[in-house]
């Protein structure tokens, strides 16, 4: 059944049926797997080494580092294929819009919030916040399983692949603070999870002509605005601290 791009939201598979497909669980279990290797292997050289006494705040952005790399790293091409588009065509035209490639990135997705849950309660429950914790993945565990039942899920990759960039910079600036680069967030931040962010927004309002999808990445939206506001009041106040040790 091919995808009607006036009507997103018209189920192409059960959900249950989604959980139970093996393109969905074994890339799922398979990223489980992958993000223990991850967390220990990192944990036991790196953290350990620059963080002798523990470091948990490092070790809750070591799950993360390893998310927004394999989204961004897989998401792109997908994201590349939206950019192709022409003016008559809609994401329906997509390549990967509902294939088993699509479907891998939003099974390592959801595991990725899971084993972050896992992890966090175990090793960094200090870290671990209701609202930005729990509240957060299971309300993204839901929106992966729905496009994926809709039919959309490349659309969803494509979309995180580019939002997701400044989390690299922000976990590997966490993990290492050689690494961090305030300036280099900001500037990602501002280009990816505002600007890049609203257009995404305004393209569902034209494209999807029926119905609410374009409230789907509009939610999100005054988050990503105040989570800016924030980083620009903390990155303006520590130039003036830093002005006022040089007088």
């Amino acid at each position: 059944m091919p995808v009607d791009p006036n009507s997103p939201w018209l189920a192409r598979h059960i959900l249950y049926d989604v959980i139970l497909s093996p393109c969905f669980y074994q890339p799922f279990l398979a990223s489980c797997l992958l993000h223990v290797v991850w967390y220990f292997g990192i944990s036991a050289t790196l953290i350990s080494k620059l963080y002798p006494s523990g470091g948990q705040k490092a070790k809750a952005w070591i799950s993360a580092l390893l998310t927004s790399s394999v989204i961004v790293a897989g998401g792109l091409p997908v994201c590349w294929q939206f950019l192709q588009l022409g003016p008559l065509q809609t994401t329906a035209d997509l390549t990967d819009l509902d294939t088993r490639y699509s479907w891998c990135l939003g099974a390592f997705f959801t595991a990725s919030l899971w084993m972050d849950c896992l992890l966090g309660t175990l090793f960094y429950p200090a870290q671990l916040q209701l609202v930005t914790g729990w509240i957060h993945h299971i309300t993204y565990t839901y929106i992966i399983l729905w496009h994926i039942s809709r039919g959309q899920v490349g659309l969803l990759m494509a979309c995180s692949a580019v939002q997701e960039i400044p989390t690299i910079l922000l976990a590997s600036g966490s993990i290492n603070k050689r690494w961090r680069t305030d300036v280099g967030f900001g500037v990602a931040f501002f280009l990816t999870r505002v600007c890049f962010h609203f257009a995404t927004i305004v393209y569902a309002f034209h494209v999807y002509t029926v119905g609410w999808y374009w409230v789907i990445p509009a939610l999100p939206f005054p988050v990503h605005l105040a989570w800016f506001y924030r980083w620009g009041v903390g990155f303006f106040s520590q130039g003036k601290r830093r002005e006022i040790k040089l007088e």
